[in-house]
């Protein structure tokens, strides 16, 4: 069964309220560091956005309450609703500024959007009876984060017949007031819709009629020195645990979002191991791939160096045969020189010594060669 969850913080400065008004009307938005970014850049996504704590951006669409620019606005709210309260006393300059109230309930508490929507509505209309719809400056419903909430910002105006007061502690009444707060919230709001109340019970001793009257006449000498002196004690001490109640509140919310973190981180290594094995099977069937890859880049090189050899072997061959065809072409160069030079001769030869015709009984005189003086004279016989 799910848990209702009230708790109250104190926004001391403007500012703090400022930044509070513009992150509850997402104006503004607080990222992992604690920072306050501005609207236009949740479409960014050049770091790890959105924040961890976010469930889904796009169910701002069921966010509602005032928005706008907030962060200016709810000073004048402010300053209008003290003007219209008018305080018997103006208020202090430590005074807190506002005080925020959240209401939640633990986790699948509701399993629809409409069961939180009528939770939360009837959260903010308890709070606007018990502290006034005059002291409520904003409120916001958030649905995009990991468990759905509201927000209201409340001015601290104690309002009474005899006169306005501007007092946070007297608006929620110190730690006693507190957890009466606590105890009317979970008997008018969480226990009818079946959640269990997650603030335990009060520690205050009881004591029986006679004692406390005795009690009364023996501190009645110096009751109002005393009281005089304990007001501010009991002011500190009221500002101190409600800081403390604030930081537990702080650190619970920051423990499930560390839960939620640890479970995303577990998610996370769980999908690591499963890409680690998918890339041990992805070795195991490339080790084979990379022998036989291997042995083709063996045989590749040889036949590389194969086909060198045979290349350097083709044009030794071919230079061979390029100096035997250049040879060739010389002599027969040559040969056509000499056959001109002789077939030159062959012609002289014959000019000078013509063939004489046969001789029908002597066949073997067919030339006659001439002697020196026919030579010299160049005459024909």
């Amino acid at each position: 069964m799910g848990q209702g969850v009230m708790h109250f913080r104190k926004a001391k400065t403007g500012s703090d309220m400022s930044n509070i008004a513009a992150h509850n009307s997402m104006e503004k938005i607080m990222d992992d560091t604690g920072g306050l970014r501005p609207r236009p850049d949740y479409l960014e996504k050049d770091d790890p956005w959105p924040p961890a704590w976010v469930k889904d951006f796009t169910r701002t669409a069921l966010n509602d309450g005032q928005l706008g620019k907030r962060s200016e606005s709810i000073g004048r709210s402010w300053t209008a609703a003290v003007e219209a309260a008018q305080p018997t006393r103006k208020p202090q300059k430590n005074a807190a500024r506002a005080i925020e109230a959240v209401f939640t309930a633990s986790d699948k508490s509701f399993k629809t959007d409409a069961d939180w929507k009528d939770y939360l509505d009837k959260c903010r209309s308890w709070a606007e009876k018990k502290f006034g719809a005059d002291n409520v400056l904003q409120w916001n419903t958030h649905y995009h984060e990991k468990v759905p909430h509201l927000h209201m910002i409340l001015i601290p105006i104690v309002r009474d017949t005899s006169g306005n007061k501007y007092s946070s502690a007297d608006f929620l009444g110190g730690p006693v007031g507190l957890r009466n707060l606590q105890t009317e919230f979970f008997e008018q709001v969480a226990q009818p819709l079946g959640l269990e109340n997650r603030v335990e019970g009060s520690k205050k001793k009881h004591t029986d009629q006679s004692q406390w009257k005795n009690e009364l006449v023996k501190q009645a000498a110096d009751l109002d020195v005393r009281e005089t002196a304990i007001k501010p004690r009991e002011q500190a001490v009221e500002d101190r645990e409600i800081d403390v109640e604030n930081r537990e509140a702080s650190v619970r919310d920051r423990e499930l979002a560390v839960g939620d973190r640890e479970v995303a981180a577990g998610e996370k290594e769980t999908e690591l191991k499963k890409q680690a094995a998918a890339l041990d099977v992805r070795e195991a069937a490339i080790k084979p791939r990379e022998t036989a890859v291997g042995d083709r880049e063996v045989a590749a090189a040889e036949k590389e160096t194969a086909l060198k050899n045979h290349e350097r072997k083709l044009k030794a061959s071919q230079e061979f045969l390029q100096k035997v065809e250049t040879a060739q072409k010389t002599n027969i160069g040559r040969i056509q020189d000499a056959l001109l030079k002789y077939d030159v001769g062959v012609r002289i030869f014959n000019w000078i010594w013509p063939k004489k015709p046969r001789a029908p009984d002597d066949p073997s005189k067919t030339l006659e060669i001439p002697n020196e003086e026919s030579r010299k004279g160049g005459g024909r016989h």
